[in-house]
């Protein structure tokens, strides 16, 4: 059991133990709000025991209240689901005598949690799979049952990988017998006290529709626990994000013409010839349909710009003008029947991980442009690949603008909700953002000594893209190399994209130091052997270079535990470039919130939590040391100084002689041994 689980759990549940520095406010906050039915807003850092002090209050609230109350703990990583697991193991592990034990569910998509060799399919293609053998009864092991494997997954608090593995080796008398993980953990999900998984089972609407009534969650009697909820906003946008194009069009009339082939294969005769004329007549609708948006969209955009605005009013007129028209004997249709039509014809999965049917995906972006084809919360964007308007690659891009239209109404309906990360910078704005503007906020003291954890900032250098030739990344490697003259463990390099990251990596020599390198289509187990490697080479003696990205895999939801990074190096910022959604974006919170600082709230602050998630992945606990170098002058002054909030903290170096005399203090002080005493 740590140190900070047990300073988190006081009395009456726990022996009483002085918490540390602001730790007390924020267990104090969260029993509040959960006893009063409000929500709170933390910024509570690495090192607070912010899950440990959430999850507490949340169980000692749910266990005085009168009604019946769940928790709800939700994050966007699944690394994140291990430490909240591990964190419930080690408060059932000090309850006192007497105290029944705290009981969870950890349960991520589908495909993560299946048994069978389909799994190693691409998600699409599982997802048809697992859903059609599902629906017919040819999955045996989601049939199959074992109520003593259920009960003791529900009492074990097994993490969702310790789940897989039980269902994988499940045996009927001394035969295999494997049990789908992901049912396991959702039949679990309804009997526990805590359940543990991904942002999507609440803020996606059709995900909440087919998993919350399933594992037996009533929002009103719920407590929510969102981590890293600096990553929520995006994360709903995301989950809005939709496409249309032509090619979609294309895919979907191809759907429907098998549809058609394999009623024709069989006997027609009644309802079913009634079936196959609406299957020819929206087998039709697509055709025509392709046809009016690929000429509207090139008359639209007859200047080839990369991107311009339309209305989600103009797109759905395209399709309008067809549903008007007779195209045969069925008659005109309404936006809803042929929404029904397609429907009729969908890969259900309640799975938001996997990809869904081109019909799916078409009734999907067409159900989003009539339900906020009224609003200027949507920002519809006409873009056109490599600015050339070639038919196949334009397509319309939705944007929601506003993720608080999604999340408010959730958030309040809920029991009480705590929202909390190291990086929701200020607490306050990411409260509007999310549509909770009267909710409670607080930032938490950190509990890390800035002696052991100094900031250096250089002011020579930065990653604008005016400056940024080949003697600006010449000076940038060369603070790189000055630190690693001097630093004595390993280093975790990010940068804002992997195309700058692959420059970076082609100048320096790096010191003969072993190098990891991420790339984009790393998952969680990618990440996870990273550390397993950091670890072994430590014991070997050797020094090594982890790179990412802002992020990234490795940059968020990574614990590099028992101070294996003595270093991060932060460079440049990841602002991303002018773009027509960015405006937008702009624009809108403009006139939500008459903000003269609209460019901060939406660009800057969200760019420098990028960067101080990554400056926090050296520093895990109190007894860790490192050095954070930043590798851009705009750290130092204007809107990026004010984002931080502890700028006055910051060093400054000139050159990097400069860095390379700083790093040499700071390690001559806390040596490389310090960071591995047990």
């Amino acid at each position: 059991m740590s140190d900070l689980t047990e300073a988190a759990i006081q009395e009456p549940w726990f022996p009483h133990e002085a918490p540390r520095v602001g730790q007390a406010d924020l267990i104090a906050e969260c029993e509040s709000v959960f006893e009063e039915k409000e929500s709170l807003v933390a910024c509570a850092p690495t090192g607070i025991g912010k899950t440990a002090a959430a999850l507490t209050a949340a169980i000692r609230v749910a266990r005085r209240s009168v009604e019946p109350k769940r928790i709800l703990f939700l994050t966007s990583r699944q690394s994140q689901h291990r430490i909240a697991v591990d964190t419930i193991r080690a408060i059932n592990e000090v309850r006192p005598s007497g105290q029944y034990p705290v009981t969870s569910a950890d349960i991520l998509g589908q495909k993560s949690m299946c048994v069978r060799s389909i799994r190693n399919e691409h998600p699409a293609l599982f997802s048809r799979i697992c859903a059609e053998d599902r629906r017919t009864r040819r999955c045996q092991p989601f049939l199959e049952r074992d109520e003593n494997l259920d009960d003791r997954i529900r009492l074990s608090r097994m993490h969702a990988e310790e789940i897989v593995t039980e269902g994988m080796n499940h045996q009927l008398g001394n035969k295999p017998a494997p049990i789908c993980g992901w049912r396991l953990a959702r039949d679990a999900a309804s009997k526990v006290d805590v359940v543990i998984g991904d942002y999507n089972h609440l803020f996606q609407e059709k995900v909440r529709e087919a998993s919350m009534d399933a594992m037996g969650i009533d929002l009103q009697n719920t407590f929510l626990i969102i981590d890293e909820a600096h990553n929520l906003p995006e994360r709903i946008r995301r989950g809005m994000r939709r496409t249309l194009s032509p090619d979609l069009l294309r895919d979907a009339r191809n759907e429907v013409e098998g549809e058609i082939r394999g009623k024709k294969s069989t006997v027609s005769q009644g309802k079913h010839d009634e079936k196959l004329a609406n299957l020819r007549h929206l087998s039709e609708v697509i055709r025509r349909w392709r046809q009016e948006i690929s000429n509207w969209m090139r008359n639209r955009n007859k200047s080839n710009d990369s991107e311009i605005r339309v209305e989600a009013i103009e797109v759905l007129g395209t399709l309008d003008v067809l549903l008007e028209q007779n195209l045969s004997q069925m008659g005109s249709w309404t936006r809803n029947g042929l929404l029904d039509e397609l429907t009729a014809i969908q890969i259900h999965s309640d799975d938001a991980d996997e990809d869904i049917s081109a019909c799916e995906r078409l009734s999907d972006v067409i159900q989003l442009l009539i339900r906020w084809e009224s609003s200027t919360a949507l920002a519809a964007i006409l873009s056109t690949s490599d600015g050339e308007s070639q038919l196949s690659t334009q397509r319309i891009i939705t944007h929601l603008l506003d993720p608080g239209l999604v999340a408010g109404p959730i958030l309040r309906e809920a029991a009480g909700a705590v929202l909390m990360s190291g990086t929701l910078l200020p607490p306050k704005m990411y409260a509007r953002e999310l549509g909770i503007e009267d909710s409670r906020t607080i930032i938490c003291k950190s509990p890390f000594d800035a002696v052991r954890r100094p900031v250096i900032v250089a002011t020579d250098v930065t990653t604008r893209y005016a400056r940024r030739d080949d003697s600006m990344m010449w000076r940038i490697t060369g603070h790189i190399e000055s630190l690693l003259e001097h630093a004595p463990g390993h280093i975790a390099i990010f940068a804002p994209s992997y195309v700058l990251l692959e420059q970076v990596v082609e100048c320096g020599g790096w010191h003969g130091r072993n190098m990891i390198v991420e790339d984009a289509g790393w998952g969680k187990s990618e990440a996870d052997l990273v550390l397993d490697k950091l670890a072994k080479a430590r014991t070997l003696g050797e020094k090594s270079i982890v790179f990412g990205t802002y992020g990234g895999r490795l940059a968020e939801g990574i614990d590099y535990r028992d101070n294996l990074l003595c270093s991060v190096v932060c460079i440049g910022i990841p602002i991303p470039p002018p773009s027509v959604h960015g405006d937008a974006l702009r624009t809108y919170i403009e006139s939500q919130t008459s903000s003269t600082n609209s460019w901060k709230d939406v660009v800057v602050q969200p760019a420098i939590n990028r960067v101080r998630q990554a400056m926090g992945r050296a520093i895990r606990k109190a007894e860790d040391r490192a050095l954070i170098l930043l590798l851009d002058e705009r750290h130092r002054g204007g809107l990026e100084r004010s984002c931080h909030g502890d700028a006055e903290l910051h060093i400054e170096s000139r050159d990097a002689k400069s860095t390379a005399k700083m790093a040499h203090r700071f390690f001559a002080r806390h040596p490389e041994e310090e960071a591995t005493k047990p």
